[in-house]
């Protein structure tokens, strides 16, 4: 297969990206490893990028833009916390003492949306269609959908973070040396930003040097076939390989994902990538459906937080789905 030659604006890209990758993983890495609020602030700070490039992206102007920023946000943020509001009411109500070192790890140990909450979203959306001709009902059908999406996938993300604490918890085994009890509920996460990131970056320099065929140009120009197989099997062979040395360590990422059950981290392994990348196209295609090429430039280099975040907001929600579907067979 013969390889391509690098341009200056190419190598320039490749720079520019890297030097914003290590700032985020700099920014980011922390509030991973410390879970609890610390993770739970990074979340509603990725919500509000969410919030704010959903509208960004659109041709909506003046009062009515920022009217839709405003009730957007409120939407979203509603939607994926109102499990903290709830438990925390009921826990006052009750008059119980709330433990807020464990507080937003219990409220996260499943995935929930709310009725109420979807119904009184998209109702919201319509009644705004009568007070600006620019607010069509395809901008109703549009933010319903990236409300619902993007609370899933925010969700998701404190599902995984947060879930193995409690696991590993129920079943005696978390490692608490140092105090530091959050350490044995970092796998999971982690296993899943890999699987995604090295999927990403193997599908880039892969697609960089050997892409000749194009996937999907008229939403994706620069995915090729080439590109998208060279991520997909580097991604699964790194996940499943960090996933069997943590679990022949005694370590496993979840009490039911052990050296036992090597079948299940074959499958979500192999998932993963896919995932990744159905998620990569169904923001692509938004982004082409408003003419833009990224969401912001938040990032540089990297576009905005939907850009960089996309893939992993599918392979999150994968995974924990799966995880609910594996709990639910032991329980037959």
């Amino acid at each position: 297969m013969s390889k391509n030659e690098l341009t200056k604006e190419q190598k320039h890209s490749i720079k520019v990206r890297t030097l914003t990758a290590i700032v985020l993983v700099a920014l980011l890495v922390p509030a991973i490893i410390f879970g609890s609020i610390y993770f739970v602030a990074l979340s509603v700070l990725i919500a509000i990028c969410f919030a704010y490039e959903s509208v960004h992206i659109t041709n909506l102007t003046g009062t009515i833009r920022k009217i839709t920023f405003v009730v957007v946000i409120i939407l979203l943020i509603a939607t994926c916390y109102y499990v903290i509001f709830r438990n925390y009411l009921d826990a006052v109500k009750a008059h119980e003492h709330i433990d807020f070192a464990n507080f937003f790890t219990v409220n996260f140990s499943e995935l929930k949306l709310s009725e109420m909450l979807l119904l009184t979203s998209a109702a919201v959306l319509f009644v705004m269609c009568f007070f600006s001709r620019e607010f069509t009902i395809r901008y109703v059908f549009y933010f319903f959908s990236m409300i619902v999406v993007l609370s899933l996938g925010v969700q998701s993300l404190l599902y995984l973070r947060f879930t193995p604490f409690v696991k590993f918890a129920e079943t005696g085994k978390i490692i608490t040396e140092n105090g530091f009890v959050y350490g044995q509920s970092l796998g999971l996460i982690f296993y899943v930003i890999v699987g995604v990131c090295v999927n990403d970056i193997g599908a880039f320099f892969v697609g960089l040097l050997f892409g000749k065929h194009k996937m999907a140009p008229e939403i994706s120009p620069k995915k090729t076939w080439e590109g998208a197989i060279g991520g997909i099997v580097i991604s699964f062979a790194v996940t499943f390989i960090f996933a069997m040395v943590m679990a022949a360590c005694g370590l496993p990422i979840l009490p039911q994902l052990d050296l036992n059950h090597w079948y299940w981290l074959l499958i979500i392994s192999l998932l993963i990538p896919f995932f990744g990348d159905i998620g990569d196209f169904f923001f692509s295609s938004i982004k082409r459906s408003f003419s833009v090429k990224d969401f912001s430039t938040i990032l540089p280099g990297h576009g905005g937080v939907l850009d960089r975040l996309d893939s992993l907001i599918f392979a999150s929600g994968l995974v924990s789905g799966l995880i609910v579907f594996i709990e639910m067979i032991g329980k037959i």
